[in-house]
């Protein structure tokens, strides 16, 4: 008999709203309960744009979004990179090892920060401020990152 293991296990969202308050970026960490992929766990990636619309990146039963956690662990990595930007300025780029599922960037530009997020597979239209971007605070940036990285901790733990 075949063990069904669930990828669904939501440890919790860190949510970042743009600078004008009309956007919203949720990131949501899941555990994997599968022996077979111990090294990796789960995502949710969505974008709440201002009339209340949402683009989503999820897992599916074909496709598991994939972060690493052992070997080289993404989380701490994206929270890093973004606030080296927010310290120094300059521009970072992230995108899963894995399948490279999304393209986050994070860019000082002109005395003020700017998020872009689009999806590989399922481009989000220009209301969510692609390629543009949305300006986002540096404040709620960093605290974004370290609700980011405090679920990492309890998905690691």
């Amino acid at each position: 008999m075949e063990t069904q293991y669930r990828s669904d296990v939501s440890v919790g969202v860190a949510r970042l709203s743009s600078a004008d308050h009309r956007h919203t970026v949720a990131f949501t960490l899941k555990r994997i309960d599968d022996p077979h992929h111990a090294d990796w766990h789960s995502y949710e990636l969505s974008m709440i744009g201002p009339q209340g619309n949402v683009a989503s990146l999820v897992s599916n039963d074909e496709h598991t979004l994939f972060l690493d956690k052992t070997i080289a662990p993404e989380v701490p990595a994206l929270c890093a990179g973004i606030a080296d930007v927010v310290a120094n300025g300059g521009r970072y780029l992230f995108e899963p090892v894995d399948e490279r599922d999304f393209l986050l960037e994070v860019e000082a530009s002109a005395g003020r920060l700017v998020l872009r997020l689009q999806y590989r597979w399922n481009p989000a239209p220009e209301e969510f401020g692609w390629p543009v971007g949305l300006p986002v605070d540096p404040k709620a940036l960093l605290e974004f990152c370290r609700t980011l990285e405090a679920l990492f901790l309890q998905v690691i733990a």
